[in-house]
């Protein structure tokens, strides 16, 4: 989709992935659907599988999320999808999404990852490994 007709689906996830009588996968729902490399300042999709500059822009009027930003955030259409399928690939392969809540409330680590510095964002993964660790302990 990207390469052959330059767009971007923006709605990767589970409930959008179908396969068909010779049980390839295809993909449904071209609502959201932007041209690639559109530059995009409002967030679209589904909450669970926002990539990091979605759900910064998603979350911007949260308490958390700095004010003083200079510039409105965007994301470019093609890298949203990249991030979206992996997260159904990592759902697909381990039964379980990489993330259970994206909620900053319910998630307090989600900052990390909505932060546009690449190191902030290196402390989510580097904690969320941990918590998962203590709670399959646990």
């Amino acid at each position: 989709m990207h390469e052959k007709k330059g767009m971007a689906h923006l709605d990767i996830k589970l409930e959008n992935i179908v396969l068909d009588p010779h049980y390839m996968l295809k993909i449904i729902d071209f609502a959201y659907s932007e041209p690639k490399e559109n530059r995009m300042c409002i967030s679209k999709g589904t909450e669970r599988y926002f990539a990091p500059e979605v759900a910064q822009i998603y979350y911007r009027r949260q308490a958390w999320y700095p004010q003083n930003l200079q510039e409105r955030p965007t994301y470019v259409a093609e890298k949203a999808d990249i991030f979206s399928l992996g997260i159904f690939l990592f759902t697909l392969m381990f039964g379980q999404p990489p993330f259970f809540q994206n909620v900053p409330e319910v998630n307090p680590l989600l900052p990390f990852l909505c932060d546009p510095r690449p190191q902030y964002q290196e402390v989510y993964f580097i904690y969320a490994d941990l918590v998962k660790d203590l709670n399959f302990r646990g």
